[in-house]
């Protein structure tokens, strides 16, 4: 009797369990058969024309900053060794010096009229004697600079009487005898025209023949001072007009085979204006 006690429990729970389920099964057929609500479809577009743009978002997001630009970073720059360093050039030699402007030997001619001054000896004036000549002056020397010429000259001179002289029928001649030593000084050695200033002092004899009698005035050239411009025709060869004035006395007087001082000396003088050339070794 003891199985029945529990089938018996069984058989109570299944009968008092029986009204529910049947009720769960009746709501479910019942929602099963009520039609499901059907959702608005839009309709379609018509050919040829936009389809309608949703509505605008009021808070759209706001767009994501654009990331940084890179910072442009130089490619590392290789050392770049200095350029060689050019040896200094050597100084550029000065031109030689053209002829005429530098340093070499001269060799001068000149010529003009020249015109006495002065005394013979005291009280008797030179130019009773001569009343001028044509001289041929030789000078030959060195340019020791540029600008500084030293040499010695010669100067024979073809004198002329004077009116006084050689009357009644007589022959006369007369002539002079320079010579000594000299320097010059030029102010543009190596331009086209060349100023220049000299000194000289040297020994002096006047001479000649009256008839048949012989004579002769010797002394010294105390000084004698030259002025002048010379005018380069080439590098080589330059003239020019000068002026020379020189100052002596005479020492001695030959007359015959007679020789004998002067005792009453007298300066005389020498004005000498002529053209001058001149050629450079």
């Amino acid at each position: 009797m003891a199985p029945d006690g529990p089938v018996k429990k069984l058989a109570q729970v299944v009968t008092l369990s029986m009204p529910v389920l049947f009720f769960v099964l009746w709501a479910a057929s019942a929602a099963a058969q009520e039609p499901l609500p059907t959702l608005p479809v839009p309709d379609s577009p018509s050919p040829g024309t936009n389809p309608p743009l949703p509505p605008a978002d009021p808070n759209p997001p706001l767009p994501a900053p654009p990331p940084p630009e890179p910072v442009p970073v130089a490619p590392p720059v290789a050392p770049v060794a200095p350029p060689p360093v050019a040896p200094p050039e050597p100084p550029t030699p000065p031109p030689p010096a053209a002829a005429g402007g530098g340093t070499g030997f001269r060799f001068g001619l000149r010529s003009g009229a020249t015109i006495p001054f002065g005394e013979r000896f005291h009280a008797y004036g030179l130019n009773e004697l001569v009343a001028g000549g044509i001289p041929l002056w030789l000078d030959v020397g060195y340019r020791l600079f540029p600008s500084l010429y030293v040499g010695v000259y010669l100067d024979y001179a073809f004198l002329f009487e004077a009116s006084n002289v050689c009357t009644g029928g007589d022959t006369c001649s007369f002539h002079r005898l320079r010579f000594g030593a000299m320097g010059a000084y030029h102010l543009a050695p190596g331009g086209k025209l060349d100023p220049w200033g000299g000194l000289g002092i040297g020994y002096e004899s006047v001479a000649g023949t009256v008839g048949s009698s012989d004579f002769s005035n010797k002394g010294l050239e105390l000084f004698n001072a030259q002025i002048g411009v010379d005018y380069k025709f080439t590098p080589n060869i330059r003239v020019g007009p000068f002026v020379a004035f020189s100052l002596g006395e005479f020492m001695s007087a030959t007359n015959g085979s007679k020789s004998n001082s002067i005792p009453d000396k007298g300066f005389h003088e020498w004005l000498t204006i002529g053209l001058r050339g001149a050629y450079d070794l």
